[in-house]
């Protein structure tokens, strides 16, 4: 009777874990992280994942004023993750139009990195959170590198 219990809850274990949601997996990437870029504070926030979705925020403040914002979200639609923000200057009016986002489709996953076109969040083993970001500048395309530490 103890080993039909034994592997029943082996069972469900191991089911609840199957049976996460690709969005649930991205709990690493929860709370507030901050770093010193360009001159300034970078900030960003995400929300723990719920409702099949992860939505956040990032902040660059220079002489403690803001200079830009994004607010973005991670959607889950089957088994797609898709990544949409939008810019906002400091009056927060969009750099996008009244109907567009930026889109980054999703190319990957895994136990604490998720990576779209154009962008990639990885959790480093030194609990701090590494995010590479494709820039377009003229016709070059240069990876900027974020090392954020968790607040």
């Amino acid at each position: 009777m103890k080993t039909k219990i034994y592997l029943f809850l082996i069972l469900l274990f191991t089911s609840a874990i199957i049976a996460q949601t690709g969005i649930e997996k991205l709990s690493w990437l929860q709370g507030k992280w901050t770093t010193e870029k360009w001159g300034g504070t970078v900030e960003e926030y995400w929300s723990a994942p719920s409702g099949n979705s992860i939505i956040g925020m990032f902040r660059f403040i220079v002489d403690d004023k803001l200079r830009f914002s994004e607010h973005f979200a991670i959607t889950e639609a089957g088994e797609n993750l898709t990544l949409r923000l939008r810019h906002f200057d400091a009056n927060f009016i969009s750099w996008e139009e009244k109907d567009e986002y930026l889109e980054f489709t999703f190319i990957e996953m895994g136990d604490s990195s998720i990576t779209f076109n154009g962008i990639r969040y990885e959790l480093l083993d030194s609990g701090e959170l590494k995010v590479n970001l494709e820039l377009k500048r003229g016709d070059k395309t240069e990876i900027e590198e974020f090392i954020f530490s968790k607040m």
